[in-house]
């Protein structure tokens, strides 16, 4: 799947998910009371885990200025991923520091979709550490050292004019 679809794929999986629930379920006052104390306590870590995620983003579009370029982020168009070991140190580094901060929160005090997001978030992480740790496509890939890609979709996508696209490469 091209990187550009991920997002998009995963938009309409967290959408159809939404739709799933249940409204027509009745409660009872004390389950509604519980409930409503239950989201008013969790309403604070979920603001706090929202604030969270989009810093996580935009962090990754920092470290990852080409990820972010095919996601259709055009801030660090002027900026390249190098494929050396200070990148992959850089990485580990921003993965240790992901790990910590996802571990100050409780699964289980968060809201389905944040639930979601969350393991979303932790899946990626564990998945950038093994890349880099046992993977190690870079040991024996050449084509993790092609950054042509990059170029390319600057140049070819129609997001802003020729002028300030050829900018952005030079």
């Amino acid at each position: 799947m091209k990187k550009s679809l991920l997002p998009l794929a995963v938009s309409f999986a967290l959408a159809g998910l939404v739709g799933c629930s249940d409204d027509s379920v009745k409660q009872s006052p004390q389950t509604k009371a519980v409930t409503a104390e239950a989201s008013t306590t969790s309403a604070a870590a979920a603001l706090n885990f929202n604030q969270y995620s989009q810093q996580f983003i935009d962090e990754l579009w920092v470290l990852s200025p080409t990820w972010a370029l095919y996601s259709g982020k055009h801030v660090n168009d002027g900026y390249l991923d190098i494929p050396n070991q200070a990148s992959r140190d850089k990485t580990l580094e921003f993965v240790k520091q992901q790990q910590m901060a996802l571990a100050q929160f409780d699964p289980q005090s968060l809201s389905a979709n944040e639930l979601i997001d969350y393991k979303l978030l932790s899946n990626l992480v564990e998945s950038m550490q093994w890349e880099i740790t046992r993977f190690k496509g870079w040991q024996w890939d050449p084509s993790n050292y092609n950054v042509a890609g990059g170029f390319a979709q600057i140049i070819n996508e129609d997001f802003a004019p020729l002028d300030e696209r050829l900018t952005s490469v030079i």
